[in-house]
């Protein structure tokens, strides 16, 4: 046990290493660690906060976040991309209010971001290669706190699971929303107001949430 803060996002394909990011050496960096090692390999350094590392349908490359730090006044953020083996990072796309992004796994072929501004969570389908995007207007969803709101991509590409934490008397639920037509299904979390976090399993047929009875997720 340690003060450090990872946050693991994803595997590599064959199941042997994960991706996260960590405050190890400063700053927010990505790193990459092998289930039989003690130590990570970094993927992604510098002088600047990066994180949630996430892969591109193919699972060769890894695309991460470099967002402003707590005393810069920018709302303006990056995405890179860097090869799961290693390599210079590049630029994909820039976007103000960037705050989440994930991808599909093949044969399906979708990766999706969104972006809070203005009282809007907005998003929008990109190529990882070149960057080019396009609003999905039909997800907009009004939501102004950052912290309050989460999503994830299945791993076939077609729905959207989204949560956000409720209120302390009333229950938290899942929605699942379709890409296409965005139709709704809900999946309320009786017991559980407040949800932090959710993610797909591996083969898209269930979903795994972090979840607690208070908002400080003390009780859990």
């Amino acid at each position: 046990l340690d003060e450090r803060q990872d946050y693991p996002f994803a595997w590599s394909p064959d199941n042997k290493s994960v991706l996260f990011d960590s405050d190890r050496d400063g700053t927010f960096h990505i790193f990459k660690q092998a289930v039989e090692r003690a130590t990570p390999e970094l993927l992604a350094g510098g002088n600047e906060q990066l994180v949630t590392p996430r892969l591109t349908p193919d699972r060769g490359t890894v695309l991460y976040l470099v967002t402003p730090k707590f005393d810069q006044t920018t709302n303006q953020v990056r995405m890179m991309r860097v090869p799961l083996a290693g390599g210079p990072p590049q630029l994909v796309l820039k976007a103000d209010g960037l705050n989440n992004h994930q991808c599909s796994v093949l044969p399906a072929n979708v990766c999706i971001f969104s972006s809070i501004q203005e009282g809007e969570i907005r998003f929008f389908r990109f190529d990882p290669l070149t960057g080019e995007s396009n609003e999905l207007p039909q997800l907009k969803r009004r939501e102004t706190d950052y912290y309050s709101f989460n999503w994830s991509l299945s791993p076939d590409g077609t729905t959207l699971a989204t949560s956000r934490k409720s209120m302390p008397n009333s229950d938290a639920a899942i929605r699942l929303i379709s890409i296409a037509d965005s139709s709704e299904i809900l999946l309320p979390v009786p017991g559980w107001p407040f949800l932090n976090s959710l993610d797909w399993a591996a083969d898209g047929k269930s979903i795994w949430v972090s979840a607690s009875t208070t908002q400080d997720g003390s009780s859990l």
